[in-house]
């Protein structure tokens, strides 16, 4: 046998064992009425969903990034500066010893 005779065998037999297991039950004629009345009404209820669900959890994150920077700041300039402060003179000094600075390849769109 053929690879592809093989293969068509095994076609023709997994619709036999699907026909055979066939329920034989149709839909009545109220049935595309009642999933269509199920539907979602509202087009936005799927954004909602993810909203309530996303909003809070990004809302989290953001506070904990936010606390991990400021502690991260005051721990670099001794309890004095500020993120920006401590930021700028990270960014200005890697600058000059000519590393990367991933900052101004955000900012400014190139690596020095």
């Amino acid at each position: 046998m053929s690879r592809r005779d093989d293969l068509e065998h095994r076609m023709d037999e997994v619709r036999r064992l699907l026909r055979a297991r066939h329920a034989r039950v149709s839909p009545d004629d109220g049935f595309a009425g009642r999933v269509a009345a199920r539907a979602v009404r509202d087009p936005l209820s799927p954004f909602a969903w993810a909203f309530a669900r996303l909003l809070p959890a990004s809302a989290a994150l953001a506070a904990l990034l936010l606390v991990a920077v400021l502690v991260d700041a005051n721990r670099g300039t001794g309890g004095r500066g500020s993120a920006t402060t401590s930021a700028t003179r990270t960014a200005s000094a890697s600058a000059r010893e000519g590393e990367f600075d991933p900052l101004s390849w955000v900012l400014e769109g190139s690596a020095r």
